[in-house]
C-alpha cells in the first residue's frame, strides 16, 4: 500500500504521468517496506512480553526490572518511532517533487538496505533485558527470521502489480506507444493553455511502425483525412475570437517521418491558423521528454497565410507547356521567394546524408558558429532559408531548427546585456526587449507546399 501510494503521489505533482516500475524495482521496494513492517511487528511482540503477555510466572521474573524496562521502553520507542515517521515523511517529500533527480535504488541503495535493519535493532534492548547473556544468540536467530520473513513478504503482492500499470498504459499515449519527443535548447511556452489542443503523432511498433494520430487525447484516434474536418468542428465550439487563436500543440515522436508532420501542418494552415507549437523536451534535463512539466514547452512556428486560389492556380498550370506561357509571380505573403532574393540569405538543407549550407557540406557541430556569424554580420537585413528533406525524421528536423532559433536567441541576449545591462526575455514586452527583436528578428523561412510547387514550376521553365 505504501509503495503504490508513493508511486501515485510522486507521479508528476498533479499531472497524469505515473511511474512505471520494473519487476526488479517492485521487489526491491517491497523488500524495503516488508523489512520495516517485520521489524515493527517484532517490536510489538516485545511490547506484548513487557506487558505481561506470558502469564503470572513470567511477570514474576520481570518484577525487579519493571521500572527500568518501562523507562527504557518509552524512551527508545519515542526516539525510534520519531525517527521512523521522520524518514517516511522525508521520503514522501523527496519522492514527490524530485523523483527524476533522485533514484533511490541507484543513489540511496545503502539507505534502503540499512534503514529496516536499524529499525529491527531497536529490539536489542528488549531482548537483552529479557534474556541477559543469552540475548546475543537469540538476537542473531531473530535477525535470521527477520530476513526470511522480509524476503517472503516481498514476494507477496497484496495489490496485483500489473493491474494498475496495464490500465494506465492503455490510457496513456506516452507509455502505450513509447513516445520519444525531441529535446531543444530553444523553448517557447504556450501562453493560453486553455486554448491549446494536443495532437499526438506516434509510431505503433506492433503494426509495422504505422503512424497514428490522436486528436486531443488517447480516446480519439483519427486518420489524416479526418483532420481538417475535426479542426473546423473544434473551431465552432469556441467564440469567433477564441476559435481563431486556438493553438495546436504537436506532440510528435521524433522517429516519425517529417512528411507526415508537414501534411498535418498544411491542414492546420488550410483552416486559417497562423501558428503551431512543436512540443519538445528540455535539452540536458534528467526529466523524460514527455514529463508533464514540459508539456506546454517547445518551438512555436508562425505559419504563412493560406490562399486556396493559389493551389487551384497551381493545379491548372502544372500541365501547361512553358514554351508558350510565361509565369512571373510577384512577391506576396503567399509567395515569398522574390522578397527573400532581395536580402542577404543563407540556405540550410537537411537530408538523410547530413547538412548543407549554401550547398556545402558541414558538420552539425559547426552549424551554430556559421549561422551566428552570418546573423551577426547581416542582421536585420538577412534571412535563413531552411529546406529540410521531407523524408528525414521529425527529430532530425527539430534538431536543426533548434540550432537556428537558439543562435538568434543568444545574439538577442548578448545585445540586451551590452545595451541595457539585462538579459533578454522573449516573454516580456517593452523597448528593451523589442529593441533586441528588431535588431535580430527571427527570420527563418521554410517554403510552404504551394511555394515549393511554384519554385519547381519556375525551375522547369528555366
Amino acid at each position: 500500500m505504501l509503495r503504490e501510494t508513493f508511486r501515485f503521489l510522486s507521479g508528476d505533482m498533479g499531472g497524469q504521468m505515473l511511474i512505471i516500475l520494473s519487476d526488479n524495482e517492485i521487489y526491491l521496494y517491497n523488500l524495503f517496506y516488508a523489512g520495516i513492517a517485520t521489524a515493527i511487528g517484532f517490536s510489538f511482540t516485545l511490547k506484548f512480553i513487557f506487558s505481561g503477555g506470558l502469564g503470572r510466572a513470567t511477570k514474576q521474573r520481570f518484577r525487579v526490572r519493571n521500572v527500568v524496562n518501562n523507562q527504557n521502553f518509552f524512551r527508545w520507542s519515542f526516539l525510534f518511532w520519531f525517527g521512523k515517521m521522520t524518514v517516511i515523511l522525508g521520503i514522501w517529500y523527496l519522492v514527490f517533487p524530485l523523483q527524476f533527480d533522485i533514484d533511490f535504488l541507484k543513489d540511496a541503495s545503502f539507505f534502503l538496505l540499512v534503514l529496516p535493519i536499524v529499525v529491527f535493532t531497536n529490539s536489542w534492548l528488549g531482548l537483552h533485558l529479557i534474556l541477559g547473556k543469552k540475548s546475543i544468540l537469540y538476537f542473531f536467530a531473530s535477525f535470521v527470521i527477520f530476513l526470511i520473513l522480509s524476503s517472503i513478504f516481498a514476494l507477496k503482492h497484496f495489490i496485483p502489480k500489473g493491474t494498475i500499470e496495464e490500465k494506465y498504459k492503455v490510457t496513456s499515449v506516452e507509455y502505450a506507444y513509447d513516445l520519444e519527443l525531441p529535446r531543444t535548447e530553444y523553448l517557447d511556452r504556450i501562453r493560453r493553455i486553455s486554448l491549446a489542443i494536443d495532437l499526438y503523432v506516434v509510431l505503433d511498433f506492433e503494426q509495422n511502425n504505422k503512424t497514428k494520430i490522436f486528436f486531443g487525447d488517447e480516446r480519439n484516434e483519427i486518420d489524416l483525412d479526418q483532420l481538417k474536418v475535426l479542426i473546423e468542428r473544434k473551431k465552432e465550439e469556441y467564440s469567433s475570437v477564441e476559435g481563431s487563436i486556438l493553438t495546436y500543440n504537436l506532440i510528435v515522436d521524433k522517429r516519425v517521418k517529417l512528411k507526415y508532420v508537414k501534411d498535418i501542418v498544411h491542414n492546420i494552415r488550410k483552416c486559417g491558423y497562423w501558428g503551431v507549437q512543436y512540443s519538445t523536451g528540455v535539452k540536458h534535463s534528467k526529466y523524460p521528454s514527455y514529463y508533464s512539466g514540459f508539456k506546454n514547452l517547445g518551438i512555436h512556428e508562425y505559419l504563412p497565410p493560406y490562399d486556396p486560389k493559389l493551389e487551384v492556380f497551381l493545379d491548372s498550370i502544372e500541365s501547361l507547356d512553358f514554351i508558350k506561357y510565361k509565369i512571373s509571380p510577384t512577391a506576396s505573403d503567399y509567395f515569398r521567394v522574390p522578397h527573400v532574393q532581395k536580402v542577404n540569405r543563407v540556405v540550410v538543407r537537411r537530408d538523410a546524408h547530413g547538412v548543407l549550407i549554401n550547398n556545402e557540406s558541414i558538420e552539425i557541430d559547426e552549424i551554430q558558429n556559421v549561422i551566428k556569424l552570418f546573423i551577426k554580420k547581416y542582421s536585420p537585413n538577412c534571412v535563413i532559408v531552411y529546406m529540410p528533406d521531407y523524408n528525414i525524421s521529425y527529430g532530425d528536423y527539430i534538431e536543426i531548427k533548434d540550432i537556428l532559433y537558439t543562435q538568434i536567441e543568444k545574439l538577442r541576449n548578448e545585445y540586451s546585456i551590452v545595451q541595457f545591462g539585462k538579459p533578454y526575455n522573449k516573454n516580456f514586452r517593452g523597448d528593451l526587449y523589442d529593441s533586441a527583436r528588431r535588431k535580430f528578428p527571427l527570420n527563418v523561412v521554410e517554403w510552404t507546399k504551394e511555394e515549393q510547387r511554384l519554385i519547381k514550376l519556375l525551375n522547369r521553365k528555366n
